[in-house]
């Protein structure tokens, strides 16, 4: 699995969050930095494997969330 998928799914597991939100949380949690190119291609890695979603909101920022599929699937 990607590194930065595995850091987008350990900060999903909680709650919803937006791609700014996530970003922060990674470098809180674990003082890494986590780019926005590493975490769109996370992003995109897990949406592929549809264990990331993003819910339909009315709200221009749109957080993401794992699928119940990617919270099945265990964090290596």
């Amino acid at each position: 699995m990607a590194e930065s998928a595995r850091y987008l799914r350990a900060r999903l597991a909680a709650s919803q969050k937006q791609c700014y939100a996530i970003m922060q949380d990674v470098q809180v949690a674990g003082g890494a930095l986590l780019e926005p190119g590493p975490l769109h291609a996370g992003i995109e890695w897990l949406h592929r494997r549809e264990w990331m979603e993003r819910p339909p909101s009315e709200s221009r920022r749109r957080p993401y969330q794992l699928t119940p599929s990617g919270r099945a699937v265990s964090i290596r």
